[in-house]
């Protein structure tokens, strides 16, 4: 077997699973053009539907609230989520829907607005940082962990389908191969991250 000198035998295995399972789960999409999207923000919905705050019943209120307050006491969700905005979209559903909608049903419906992995790009920033020495010989680690890290952010904002370990790890392994070698991950994933 041929590995890296930088790298272990056994690490080098995990690295390729990690990447032949990204790369099965995950096909290069058809353009590298992003999905144009006309779903208007928390803040233009409001606008439009001319809501008085004074006139919105105190529980639904209240519902919005712990909906802020769930986000910002689980550390996966305020990592990849701006919690005011999920409380704002959690609000405008219920006014939307009524009293009778479950809250947990509003929570399924907004779970793809409102993604700001700005705390988790922090976090990868830092942990990149202190594995350094897995890095190929001759790399800025500060450079290296800057371009993972914001294109890891990038790649959680712009991802649909529901945030869970199985569609963020093979996320991290795309934009390690992005920053470490950008000729393939372009040939790998046809896309600009």
């Amino acid at each position: 077997m041929i590995y890296f000198s930088f790298v272990s035998p056994r690490r080098f295995c995990v690295l390729l699973a990690c990447l032949a399972a990204f790369v099965l789960l995950f096909p290069a999409p058809s353009s590298a053009q992003p999905a144009e999207t006309t779903e208007k923000t928390a803040q233009e919905r409001l606008a439009e539907s001319g809501i008085d705050f004074k006139k919105i019943p105190k529980p639904y209120m209240r519902e919005a609230k712990a909906a802020y307050n769930n986000c910002k006491g689980n550390i996966n969700t305020r990592a990849y989520y701006d919690c005011k905005c999920l409380a704002f979209e959690h609000l405008l559903e219920r006014i939307e829907a009524g009293p009778d909608l479950g809250s947990s049903t509003i929570s399924f419906r907004i779970q793809d607005r409102c993604r700001d992995a700005t705390e988790a790009a922090g976090v990868e920033y830092d942990s990149c940082l202190r594995e350094y020495a897995t890095l190929p010989p001759g790399t800025d680690p500060q450079a290296f962990c800057n371009c993972y890290a914001n294109t890891f952010s990038k790649m959680i904002d712009a991802r649909a389908p529901m945030l869970q370990s199985k569609t963020i790890v093979p996320l991290k392994v795309r934009a390690r191969v992005t920053c470490s070698d950008p000729a393939l991950a372009r040939k790998l994933y046809n896309s600009r991250y």
